[in-house]
């Protein structure tokens, strides 16, 4: 059986909600003589000298750049600059003993920099190497997955606790809904409780779906914030969630705003709220991604929207994904709102996620929505 990519999708407390992504960014790089020579190659052998870079540039690993601490750093310097760690980058071999252990880079190489690499091998542009785990980015994506053609029905198990004290939570529901039922107030399965697996422990609940299901998993209790689990891709298999789903109570998501110092607690606890989880190739939970609204959300609501994270079990405002791979936003209003992740200046797993007030919205966002769910 496939390995499921539930594995975390809880834990860690609460939302562990966060990452904002980037501002519009800026001007033109520096030029010297009317030249630009940002990205160039610089120092011996190369046609610029060490010291030819130009005002705010350095030559750095052989290269004319900035160092920097984080992508803010580089805004002014392209639309698509961004700061990432030296030694992930193509040049790393051609860096000194005591450069910067972060430098601007280029997510997109120029047309002198590509003629180059293609000759020699060696690319002007600093375009960040992708790791292991991120090397689908450039790999053609794998067939997807075929149904059983003797199988008419595949079941869902999770365990469900409270987020606070990760304990079974009284009364609590779960149904199957469609994709287009956002009011769901029957759904099309209900699921059932299962004995917990060990004394102590909270219950898991299970329900039956029809093959190649898509749609949500929609979780209720007195008291708690109504909780949406959209699935990410055709259920074609038995699932078994390896963490459990967390409710948020009402008092707890107060206290949660309230920590995170949001001009108005009880306004933000009633808007629309959102948390993913993060894949990466592996399907393994990727950390240090950053999460944001696509481009096309920019304008209007996205201003209102604020990205959080846990970090050590706290939630913090504008951070990148947990060790868990979770992140999202508060304060978004109704609307579907189309979110993205962002690794090595990369973009992927752009999607949907219909976005309503008073319930926490939940999901994953990967490489492959045909693998896996």
């Amino acid at each position: 059986m496939k390995r499921s990519v539930w594995r975390a999708l809880g834990a860690g407390s609460l939302l562990g909600l966060s990452v904002l992504g980037g501002c519009g960014k800026a001007t033109s790089p520096p030029v010297l003589g009317g030249e630009t020579h940002w990205l160039e190659e610089c120092g011996q052998g190369a046609a610029l000298p060490k010291d030819g870079c130009g005002s705010g540039l350095a030559c750095l690993c052989g290269t004319c750049t900035a160092a920097c601490s984080d992508d803010a750093g580089c805004d002014w310097l392209s639309a698509d600059a961004i700061c990432v760690e030296t030694d992930t980058t193509a040049r790393a071999g051609a860096c000194a003993a005591g450069e910067p252990p972060r430098l601007c880079v280029s997510t997109m190489s120029t047309p002198d920099s590509a003629t180059a690499q293609a000759s020699t091998g060696n690319p002007l542009s600093l375009t960040p190497t992708l790791p292991g785990n991120w090397a689908c980015l450039d790999e053609s994506p794998p067939e997807p997955d075929e149904p059983d053609p003797n199988r008419d029905v595949v079941t869902f198990s999770v365990v469900v606790a409270d987020d606070r004290t990760l304990q079974q939570i009284p009364e609590v529901s779960l149904r199957a809904c469609s994709v287009n039922d956002r009011v769901c107030e029957a759904g099309i399965a209900q699921g059932t409780t299962l004995p917990p697996a060990s004394p102590g422990l909270p219950p898991a609940m299970t329900v039956q779906l029809p093959v190649q299901f898509q749609g949500f998993l929609r979780l209720t209790a007195p008291g708690y914030v109504l909780y949406d689990y959209y699935i990410g891709g055709p259920m074609l298999q038995d699932v078994i969630a390896t963490q459990p789903f967390l409710l948020v109570s009402e008092s707890y998501l107060l206290e949660i705003m309230q920590g995170l110092g949001v001009a108005a607690p009880s306004r933000s606890a009633g808007l629309g709220m959102l948390r993913v989880q993060v894949l990466d190739c592996n399907l393994d939970p990727a950390p240090g991604v950053e999460l944001r609204l696509s481009d096309q959300d920019q304008p209007g609501d996205q201003l209102t929207a604020q990205a959080w994270a846990n970090q050590a079990r706290i939630p913090v405002l504008n951070a990148p994904t947990d060790d868990e791979g979770i992140a999202g936003f508060i304060d978004l209003p109704t609307e579907n709102f189309v979110f993205e992740a962002v690794v090595n200046g990369r973009t992927f797993g752009s999607r949907t996620f219909p976005i309503s007030p008073n319930r926490l919205t939940t999901g994953t966002i990967r490489v492959n929505y045909d693998v896996g769910y």
